[in-house]
């Protein structure tokens, strides 16, 4: 069990991460928590502009949202969690807005689509083609600068 924990802390080193920066003080956050107010997800909300999203109004201050962000919302609600709008103020997270989902509605960011549809969308990130296996496989290859070794039934 310990060898199969290691390797997969290994094989998760060698591929490339897809996490986006870290967040600094006066960042904002649509965050979902459970019930007991652990920390389950969350959205990045701009204060500005961008391309890609949309003006919405949370409890009255204006942020840009991602439409999948909106809907993102919306299911985790359905799924019985908590999201509210939160800034972190460098020591922790200040709540904004709670009940987030009351205040955006898909409709206000002029989509009528099911939200479980769009919070679903994951063709802004793509994957590479191929199996999960053979991108671990890929991984190892460039890691040693070797190519990828046929399997046992290819030798």
């Amino acid at each position: 069990m310990r060898v199969l924990i290691i390797l997969a802390g290994a094989l998760a080193s060698l591929l490339p991460a897809r996490a986006e920066e870290a967040v600094k003080a006066g960042d904002f956050y649509l965050i979902s928590r459970q019930v007991d107010g652990t920390f389950y997800g969350s959205h990045q909300v701009l204060e500005e502009e961008a391309a890609g999203y949309v003006a919405v109004a949370y409890c009255g201050r204006k942020v840009w949202v991602r439409p999948k962000s909106v809907a993102w919302s919306l299911m985790e609600v359905e799924n019985k969690r908590l999201v509210r709008l939160e800034y972190s103020n460098g020591r922790g997270w200040v709540e904004v807005c709670a009940k987030a989902e009351t205040h955006v509605s898909m409709a206000d960011i002029g989509s009528d689509e099911d939200p479980l549809i769009i919070s679903n969308d994951d063709s802004a990130n793509p994957l590479p083609p191929g199996s999960k296996l053979s991108r671990i496989s890929e991984a190892f290859a460039n890691k040693s600068g070797g190519k990828v070794k046929g399997t046992y039934h290819q030798q």
